[in-house]
């Protein structure tokens, strides 16, 4: 019996794995760009940059604010719309996005560009491989 249903269910994850590989790199292409246009636009707004890196009372409300949305996500995962996890999904890119603003001040855009552009060649390749191989690239 429990080798029917762990049979079936892998054949069902295999049937369905094409689209939700293609909605994850979706979501997280668009969790990318929101990321990134948040770090920038902190980074290039004196009144934001200041409010949030500026003190630190800014920077720990930044990041309790960020753990607080992750506990609350991880908790609430099983029980939440699709609609509540993607908004909260969303929110979460941009704490990063502010988070992570201070890399544009500190490193050049063509650095900052070359650097995402390797990376993301590094995930794709990978990402390719392993979906092609049917490798484990956890090791």
């Amino acid at each position: 019996m429990y080798d029917e249903l762990t049979a079936e269910r892998e054949k069902s994850i295999s049937i369905n794995m094409p689209g939700l590989m293609k909605d994850v790199y979706a979501w997280m292409a668009i969790a990318l760009v929101v990321t990134g246009f948040s770090a920038w636009f902190v980074a290039d707004n004196a009144l934001l940059r200041g409010l949030f890196m500026g003190s630190r009372t800014g920077t720990l409300v930044l990041i309790v604010a960020t753990f607080a949305l992750v506990w609350r996500l991880s908790s609430a995962m099983g029980k939440m719309s699709l609609k509540t996890a993607a908004a909260m999904f969303l929110v979460y890119s941009v704490l990063n996005g502010i988070t992570l603003s201070a890399v544009f001040l500190t490193y050049t855009l063509s650095s900052i560009g070359g650097v995402f552009f390797m990376t993301a060649g590094t995930f794709g390749i990978m990402s390719v491989y392993g979906y092609v191989t049917k490798a484990d690239l956890s090791k």
